[in-house]
């Protein structure tokens, strides 16, 4: 089956769907708002000296294509954390702070964050496993903690399932939480595996020219979805 392709969402219009990948696409449409870049006139300008930027760099026709490319990916209804950190390289932040906001099921909070230099598409992914595992840290999840957090993962995620499948689903699920460098979907499971309801995701960027500004979107994780419209 083939994967439902992403709808460009206007200035104008809300993003109200899009899956794990609306939060991040409704965090850069906040990111935009709040630097004073969410109209198209203004977005346009701004995209087109970054294209124009790339005649400069080593082989420019590829870089101008795919800068071009970026243009529209940016305005997608879902987009990845790859694409997020290229939008931030267009807007010439030069480091971040990732920080999340955990409310626990049992009414209390916790905050975790993660430093990190822009980074290119290939260890993009870094930054947030070094954020999931500053997660796992804090709050102690270890040995025996990790394996029943496990446990209740997998009967969360299953109806029904057989010994050796809870071996399968064991082995592979924690393959994939440990990688050195994860997807935005893989974080988003991260947080479902300990079992949180909710979250604040928070953007601190550090701007080339030294202005700092703090960006933020709420979340339901149980939905997938943003709690709020860009």
């Amino acid at each position: 089956m083939n994967a439902r392709k992403h709808k460009v969402v206007p200035f104008t219009q809300p993003i109200t769907s899009g899956g794990v990948g609306s939060v991040l696409a409704l965090m850069f449409r906040r990111i935009l708002k709040e630097l004073g870049l969410d109209s198209k006139d203004r977005y346009d300008s701004l995209m087109m000296r970054f294209i124009q930027r790339a005649t400069l760099l080593p082989d420019p026709e590829k870089k101008v294509a795919m800068r071009q490319g970026l243009a529209t990916e940016l305005l997608k209804e879902s987009i990845t954390w790859k694409t997020l950190m290229r939008g931030l390289e267009f807007l010439s932040i030069s480091r971040f702070r990732l920080a999340v906001v955990l409310y626990h099921r049992d009414g209390t909070e916790s905050v975790h964050s993660v430093d990190s230099p822009l980074l290119d598409e290939k260890t993009a992914g870094t930054v947030l496993s070094g954020l999931l595992k500053n997660i796992f840290f804090d709050l102690g999840i270890t040995g025996s903690q990790y394996n029943e957090l496990m446990e209740q993962y997998i009967d969360r995620s299953r109806t029904t399932i057989h010994r050796l499948q809870r071996a399968t689903i064991r082995a592979s699920t924690s393959k994939e939480l440990l990688k050195h460098n994860i997807t935005w979907k893989t974080f988003f499971k991260g947080l479902s595996f300990i079992d949180i309801p909710r979250f604040k995701l928070v953007m601190t960027l550090y701007h080339s020219r030294g202005k700092v500004t703090t960006h933020e979107v709420a979340v339901r994780l149980d939905d997938d979805e943003p709690e709020e419209a860009a």
